[in-house]
């Protein structure tokens, strides 16, 4: 496995995208890497029935001959090799307001490989870190049996080899294994050439492949060959299309997958890119130089979890074969026995140690410092393992072969029209003092990168205000973008997230409604850049007409031992039309838990029509670790606006988001500031947080006098953040005390 065996189990996303990774980089002879659930099975169909329509140049089918006889072939001058290879894999969390490090790895080791024998792996150096958990770096455990995958075989082609079908058909279909006819179709491209140091000048030529259907085990992409030889030179590709869960899972899976939440609904994994590079050694031979991969696992719609991953190879010293083999002249069995370097497959898959490649299994003898301590700081590693954490990796220098990928488009297939009721998306079921119980039912379609859902809606207090919403979404490697039609309830404070899960519960069992909600009827137009980026913009362009509802119900579950009614009056919102734009800003630097991380955030919004206005606001943050376990996070915004905004569009302060302890819309104004500071000790995994918030509302010409509101309180944080509980104290009126869930907060 590229993981450790102390991290290899780390949710569904790994296996899904490590996964697919090794099914590409497994060698010929061995079974593909194991796909969490199966796809549906592509059909192998006789290269004959397509022979006539794969190719849609003539070149193409001499390229694809000429490599294909390469790869199967393979360069066996090489007698051995040693060389330096490094890897990294980092897997992250992408939410709503800050990006964080789940997991991160990094590996370097001593290769030597000979084409009799034993092959030998010296690691040099190891490193895992789990941030979102537990502080600190550690040694992975499992080395030993975590590296063979870094071997090669140069007469083969280790990272993108014929033959990765595997025994049951599962894995990458390799678009140069026989009968890829049946799955690809082939076009010749540009030609370049290329100087090197020495003055020899290499024509390189280009090999389009185009997947004949939407499958998620099908590439879309390119090969660069060497024009003389066909020898591969890089190679870049994405997925045809992402991997659904819904989508892709054999049928006595889907079953299971059915009581999955809405929450986790849909759940896709994509490679946004895959490259292939190669350098040419010694000026005789293309040996593989460099593999980078970034994908992305998307877990319903506001969680992404990013995955990286880079294997590199450096300091080549190569000894040619004294007597040159031809290509495809089989290799000699020496000393086939079980104490010997060679092993029976069967043995040889029981085994730790032990490779097979083309039916040729290996012994591997792996060496570890007796002191693992010196794993960690080892020079062949960057001085720290979060060197590099604020962006992903690229694939800039490879050839141009970032500029090659935006060629290798998603394949389109329609699929739906699919029914979407009950709990099966989040959202469709809510509950709240205005709908009562609001149930939807929609219907869903996709179509290559679009997607489509209209959703009807009844609120079972107000069954003569029904209410739809129409989505048409479009979704990019670095972004998406969504067009809206709906006239539905909306938030006066959007960032109290009332029209989620956790409101809904709190309404229906203790009459706590945290929303103040009005009537929007309109169409908007919205973009976002992707996640994984110190950077991330959000843009909205919105024509919509606005006006006040009442509360429409009393009834929650604590009216079974109270007799008055525990919500609160509804906000009363003016009646407006507008035509607007939003924009949100932000940015983060630092993911290490012992570093200093900063945050800022910026927020537009002007609007015309029957109010003028425009709004700004500016949230900056700072996260530090003191010594010992604690660790602190300082928080400050402030905002105004100028012209005459309606009601709803005043700036607020209150519940969760802004001042814990003091229900939602306890202030508001046309400006406000407010400041939080917290004292946390404990682990990332689990911490006890000190807190005190404090923040004005009012009129511009109040700054910054006016009534002030001030909390305190203790709370307990999951996860670095990600979840928290908090019990506030609001100590100006009203006072009391209040408790609330947050996710994603600094500590």
């Amino acid at each position: 496995m590229f993981i450790s065996s102390s991290y290899s189990s780390f949710l569904l996303l790994l296996a899904i995208s490590v996964g697919v990774v090794e099914s590409i980089g497994a060698p010929p002879g061995e079974p593909a890497g194991p796909l969490t659930s199966r796809p549906e099975p592509v059909e192998v169909v006789s290269d004959t029935l397509f022979s006539q329509s794969a190719y849609l140049d003539p070149g193409a089918r001499l390229l694809v001959e000429g490599a294909r006889s390469r790869l199967q072939g393979g360069d066996r001058s090489i007698f051995r090799y040693s060389a330096l290879a490094r890897q990294r894999i980092s897997v992250g969390l992408s939410t709503l307001r800050r990006e964080r490090l789940l997991y991160r790895s990094e590996s370097s080791a001593q290769i030597r490989w000979r084409r009799h024998g034993a092959h030998e792996i010296e690691i040099l150096g190891a490193r895992e870190v789990i941030p979102i958990a537990l502080p600190g770096v550690s040694v992975p455990r499992g080395l030993e049996g975590s590296v063979s995958h870094l071997l090669f075989d140069p007469s083969s082609d280790h990272l993108l080899g014929a033959g990765l079908l595997g025994e049951d058909g599962e894995g990458i279909r390799h678009p140069l294994s026989a009968g890829s006819e049946a799955h690809y179709q082939f076009a010749s491209g540009d030609t370049t050439v290329v100087s090197l140091p020495d003055g020899t000048v290499v024509e390189l030529v280009e090999l389009r492949v185009l997947p004949r259907s939407a499958a998620p085990v099908l590439l879309s992409g390119s090969f660069w060959l060497e024009a003389e030889s066909h020898s591969p030179v890089q190679g870049v590709f994405r997925l045809a299309r992402p991997w659904d869960l819904e989508r892709d899972t054999d049928r006595d899976q889907r079953r299971g997958i059915r009581l999955l939440p809405g929450l986790l609904k849909p759940f896709r994994a994509d490679i946004r890119y895959l490259t292939i590079d190669y350098g040419y050694w010694d000026l005789r031979w293309w040996l593989p130089r460099q593999l980078a991969l970034e994908g992305i696992v998307s877990v319903g719609r506001f969680v992404d979890l990013p995955i990286r991953f880079e294997l590199s190879y450096s300091d080549y010293e190569v000894m040619e074969d004294p007597v040159e083999l031809p290509f495809s002249v089989p290799l000699p069995r020496i000393g086939m026995v079980e104490g010997g370097s060679y092993l029976d497959p069967p043995k040889c898959l029981r085994s730790a140690g032990c490779r097979c490649i083309r039916g040729d299994c290996r012994k591997i003898r792996v060496s570890i410092p007796s002191d693992s301590s010196l794993l960690l700081s080892d020079p062949t590693l960057p001085p720290s393992i979060y060197d590099g954490d604020s962006e992903p990796f690229t694939i800039e220098g490879l050839g141009g072969g970032q500029s090659r990928l935006g060629e290798a488009t998603l394949a389109a297939e329609f699929v739906g029209p699919r029914l979407l009721w009950g709990l099966d998306r989040t959202g469709l079921v809510r509950y709240n003092r205005v709908e009562g119980l609001s149930t939807g039912l929609g219907v869903g379609a996709e179509y290559g990168r679009l997607s489509a859902e209209l959703v009807g809606r009844i609120g079972w207090a107000i069954p003569r205000q029904p209410a739809f919403t129409l989505d048409l979404r479009w979704r990019g490697d670095r972004g998406g973008a969504r067009l809206g039609l709906y006239h539905d309830l909306a938030l006066v404070d959007p960032s109290s997230g009332a029209l989620g899960l956790g409101n809904s519960l709190s309404s229906l069992l203790w009459g706590q409604d945290d929303g103040d909600y009005l009537r929007a009827l309109g169409a908007d137009l919205a973009g976002w850049t992707g996640p994984g980026r110190s950077t991330r913009l959000v843009w909205r362009l919105y024509a919509e007409r606005q006006e006040g509802i009442e509360q429409a119900t009393s009834t929650s579950l604590r009216r079974l031992w109270s007799s008055s009614d525990p919500f609160r009056p509804n906000f009363e919102a003016e009646a407006a039309e507008l035509v607007g734009a939003e924009l949100g800003l932000r940015f983060s630097h630092g993911l290490a838990p012992d570093r200093l991380r900063l945050s800022a955030e910026l927020g537009l919004e002007t609007a015309a029509g029957s109010h003028r206005f425009i709004k700004s606001s500016l949230t900056l943050g700072l996260t530090r670790s003191l010594p010992g376990p604690l660790s602190t996070s300082v928080e400050l915004g402030a905002g105004t606006s100028l012209g005459t905004a309606p009601v709803q569009k005043s700036w607020f302060l209150g519940g969760g988001p802004t001042l814990r302890g003091y229900r939602p819309l306890a202030l508001r104004g046309e400006s406000f500031w407010r400041g939080r500071a917290e004292l946390g000790a404990g682990i990332p995994a689990g911490r006890f947080v000190l807190f005190s918030d404090l923040g004005w509302a009012g009129e511009r010409d109040e700054f910054p006098g006016g009534r002030l509101l001030l909390s305190a309180g203790g709370g307990l944080s999951l996860l670095d953040g990600l979840l928290r509980v908090d019990l506030a104290r609001a100590f100006r009126a009203p006072t009391g005390w209040r408790m609330t869930l947050g996710v994603d907060l600094a500590l």
